[in-house]
């Protein structure tokens, strides 16, 4: 039997339902540029501004998947710290407080989420 063992539709419902903000990472196993590890830490470290509640689905596999993850999972918790001991965040150029309030709320509320899908039998040791 071809089929998967579970489908788009079903992990999208395991995931929050079609409200859900998934973003899915997609990327080389090895690093070929002197700046990617950067570039991959600053991309996450941004879905973690932009998107807090977002889910982070990868395959597993590739150090884009490992470093993007890493630096949004560590952005989000270091955020909700800051926050949980008055910190706070300002209010960025262009957005309404009632934006920020939103992202807050987010952030407080729940844990960086990510998903690394992976074939049957394979072990991913990622701690994110």
């Amino acid at each position: 039997d071809a089929s998967p063992l579970l489908a788009v539709g079903d992990l999208r419902a395991a995931l929050g339902g079609p409200e859900a903000r998934i973003v899915s990472i997609f990327g080389s196993i090895d690093l070929h540029h002197p700046s990617s590890e950067a570039l991959c830490a600053s991309i996450g470290r941004r879905l973690a501004e932009a998107v807090p509640d977002a889910t982070v689905v990868t395959g597993a596999n590739a150090a884009v998947h490992d470093l993007i993850a890493r630096s949004f999972v560590r952005s989000v918790e270091e955020d909700r710290r800051e926050e949980e001991a008055g910190g706070g965040v300002g209010v960025g150029e262009g957005e309404r407080e009632d934006d920020e309030d939103d992202k807050m709320k987010m952030r407080t509320e729940k844990k960086a989420r990510v998903f690394h899908l992976a074939p049957v039998g394979y072990r991913c040791d990622w701690t994110h």
